[in-house]
């Protein structure tokens, strides 16, 4: 009689220890990781500001004289230095120039006849033929006369330089942002016309809390980034720093120079400024950090094994944050493939090509 072998209970260890034996085979298959430096680096505490990019030339134009409008620039129409945006009608300054003009004429044969009749006189004085009360009355006429000859020369200056003024143009390079006044509209001295701005010429404005101002200095570098992409970050140089804060506020304007980017006036933007002065402190590249719920933790690379360093997290600069734990300057420390990695595990560290870079 032949036995029927039962295969059930070896098929159930294989099924129990299968799982086993590709557990211990994956603690053993080095983990691919790419490394950075633990480093000691100058940080202070920082904090995020709202800041605009304003153009550094952005004015509204206005009418020097009152006058028709015979033309005004559209809005987005681009303008030179000294190219005209507005003009207005000439008519009435040039019949003020055409009288001063006549003046002026009237004035010179005045003066010309009154300039002989002058010498004459003289001549005769020295004779007794004529009256020296008459050669008095004389030579004031002409004084007058040299005095309205000036006077007619000037308002003829005016008349031609009212003329100038008529044609308004542009004080810098820029584009036509706005347009308060149409053509054939009427335009009284002051008035505003057009807004220019330069959208090349770029600052920043941001305002800050007195207790950020004594650790902001003149060609301080900060970072700033645009609100809706942290990628955005740059570097701005702070150009000016307004002793004077705002009454309702309490803030504190500061203008900077940001370097060339895509930064378009009219832009918000976060600006990171200090609130403490700095010091030195470990950082490590924020991509180190494991965070679990209860933990903190680093992974160091000693003798091309992961071993677990839990960390305390302190400033963030940058990219950078400050840990204090058993970290010290120098130390390897994975920044990725940290997320699965195990105590004691060796490693193979990537190349650029294969981190993605």
């Amino acid at each position: 009689m032949r036995m029927k072998i039962n295969h059930y209970p070896r098929l159930l260890a294989v099924f129990v220890l299968l799982p086993m034996v590709f557990q211990v085979h994956a603690q053993q298959a080095p983990a691919l990781v790419k490394l950075a430096d633990a480093l000691h680096m100058q940080v202070s505490a920082v904090i995020d500001v709202p800041g605009t990019v304003i153009s550094r030339h952005d004015t509204r134009v206005a009418a020097e004289v009152e006058g028709r409008l015979l033309k005004v620039l559209e809005v987005g129409d681009r303008v030179k230095t000294g190219e005209v945006v507005a003009r207005q009608d000439e008519r009435d300054y040039q019949l003020t120039l055409d009288v001063a003009q006549a003046d002026v004429a009237r004035e010179q044969s005045r003066l010309a006849f009154l300039n002989k009749e002058v010498k004459r006189l003289s001549r005769l004085a020295k004779s007794d033929n004529v009256s020296a009360t008459q050669l008095d009355q004389t030579q004031s006429d002409r004084d007058i006369s040299r005095q309205e000859l000036q006077a007619a020369k000037a308002r003829v200056s005016r008349a031609e330089h009212d003329i100038e003024r008529i044609q308004i143009r542009a004080p810098f390079d820029g584009v036509v942002t706005e347009r308060y006044k149409r053509t054939g509209e009427w335009a009284e001295s002051g008035d505003e016309l057009v807004r220019i701005a330069n959208e090349t010429d770029l600052e920043i404005t941001a305002h800050v809390p007195a207790v950020c101002v004594p650790y902001i200095h003149i060609d301080d570098e900060l970072m700033m980034s645009s609100k809706n992409s942290a990628s955005t970050a740059s570097k701005a140089r702070v150009r000016a720093i307004v002793p004077v804060g705002d009454l309702q506020s309490g803030l504190y304007e500061i203008l900077l120079i940001p370097e060339q980017g895509q930064w378009k006036a009219g832009q918000s933007l976060r600006v990171t400024v200090p609130v403490d002065k700095p010091r030195e402190a470990l950082v490590v590249p924020r991509d180190a950090l494991v965070i679990r719920r209860d933990s903190i933790s680093v992974f160091k690379i000693v003798d091309q094994k992961a071993e677990k360093v839990s960390v305390k997290t302190g400033i963030a600069s940058g990219q950078n944050i400050e840990v204090i734990g058993k970290l010290k300057a120098g130390d390897k420390v994975v920044i990725r493939g940290n997320e699965r990695l195990q105590p004691g595990q060796q490693i193979n560290i990537m190349n650029d090509k294969a981190s993605g870079k």
